[in-house]
């Protein structure tokens, strides 16, 4: 008899156990490209070359690059929701866009904020 088939509860339970820390460990480093912030806000600053710091450059690009056409994006992350005040990646990158790229408030929207609900199914 090999030693899986004599001892399988440990072996599972090791395997289980670094399955979950893999999944922990490779959602942080997500959250750590997007923006430090995701993990700590008080240990860490906004930082220029983070994700949403180049996410919000090129959404500003294209707002330019489109405004004459009134041009609109649809942008998501997988990372965090919209969570009206509260700090979260989407709040953060249209404050970047208001304040850096100068982009008018009212023209940066979150489908949360939507208040028309649309019937699903037939």
């Amino acid at each position: 008899m090999d030693e899986f088939t004599r001892n399988p509860p440990i072996y599972l339970s090791y395997s289980f156990s670094f399955l979950s820390f893999t999944t922990v460990w490779q959602d942080w480093v997500h959250k750590m490209a997007l923006d430090l912030r995701m993990i700590s806000r008080s240990d860490y600053d906004d930082h220029p070359d983070n994700k949403a710091s180049h996410c919000a450059a090129k959404i500003a690009e294209y707002y330019q690059k489109y405004d004459a056409q009134k041009g609109t994006q649809f942008v998501f992350s997988d990372l965090g929701t919209f969570k009206p005040n509260e700090w979260n990646v989407y709040s953060e990158i249209k404050r970047k866009l208001v304040e850096n790229y100068h982009i008018p408030p009212q023209e940066v929207r979150f489908i949360q904020e939507s208040k028309r609900r649309l019937p699903v199914g037939p």
